[in-house]
């Protein structure tokens, strides 16, 4: 116990309460298309999680990190007509674990080389006006214009 205290105080963590799905999600329509996406994706349920949050803002900004195939950018925006999404992703690189920051975990490596990287959002243009992709490392993207214009931000990038 005297550890974990040691570690909390050290980097400043603080406890998050848990609060329960429904008081996310409120009884509130979700439509999710694409239920089945590639592993490393988002389960079901925490994208019904994600998107129940998401609706609790009239015209939603959101800035998503680690867009992969894209499939919760389009169900974001898909279940929020007025949304606007803005989503970093790592550039394409063969030999993409050398040129980063930081290393990435096995199946992110893998994750990152796969060829369905952003297949959701060519599949569903209809989204295209309502979604800018940034390309990046995170570690060492500069945020500085993207300050202050977000109503939801949602990490999903490196698990490292």
């Amino acid at each position: 116990m005297k550890l974990r205290k040691a570690i909390k105080k050290l980097f400043r963590i603080i406890d998050i309460p848990s609060i329960s799905y429904s008081s996310v999600i409120k009884n509130q329509e979700i439509k999710i298309i694409e239920p089945v996406d590639k592993p490393g994706g988002l389960t079901l349920e925490e994208l019904a999680i994600i998107i129940g949050i998401s609706k609790r803002y009239d015209n939603c900004k959101i800035f998503e990190i680690g867009s992969f195939t894209g499939r919760t950018s389009i169900n974001l925006l898909h279940n929020n007509p007025k949304c606007y999404l803005t989503t970093l992703d790592l550039p394409d690189y063969d030999n993409i674990d050398t040129k980063l920051k930081f290393s990435l975990l096995k199946n992110d490596v893998k994750i990152a080389k796969t060829s369905e990287r952003g297949f959701f959002f060519s599949k569903y243009q209809e989204f295209e006006k309502r979604v800018k992709i940034l390309i990046g490392d995170s570690a060492v993207f500069n945020f500085n214009d993207e300050y202050g214009k977000y109503d939801m931000v949602f990490i999903d990038g490196s698990h490292r």
